[in-house]
């Protein structure tokens, strides 16, 4: 989305919409299930000849890496403004901050082989 425009410069804001679900199949269990928005805006000069294309996939990049990091270290403030059911008040800090940890321990923990040891 372009904003305000001068000669030399644009402000863009870019919008990256996800939804998250981390699911078991074979037992049917949810860990995790978010819809999260992501949003960044730039003053951008002109001369540089950025495609908008790149913008938005520097703002997707950045999203999913934050997603990850949230995994081992929920972030209150970084998920109040980026989980739309807590910033639209439909669940609590307490439960995401829960399905967040739970899926660093339960699925990625399994993953990576956590406790458990070599014969």
């Amino acid at each position: 989305k372009a904003g305000k425009e001068t000669p030399a410069r644009v402000v863009n804001t870019y919008i990256f919409g996800l939804g998250v679900s981390v699911i078991d199949p074979m037992l049917d269990e949810v860990f995790f299930d978010e819809n999260l928005q992501f949003w960044e805006t730039r003053t951008e000069n002109k001369a540089d000849g950025i495609p908008p294309w790149e913008g938005f996939e520097r703002q997707t990049i950045t999203g999913l890496r934050t997603l990850f990091d949230q995994f081992a270290e929920p972030d209150k403030k970084w998920a109040q403004m980026y989980v739309k059911n807590l910033r639209d008040k439909k669940t609590s800090w307490k439960k995401v901050r829960s399905a967040l940890l739970r899926v660093e321990g339960e699925v990625f923990g399994k993953i990576r082989g956590d406790g458990v040891t070599e014969l």
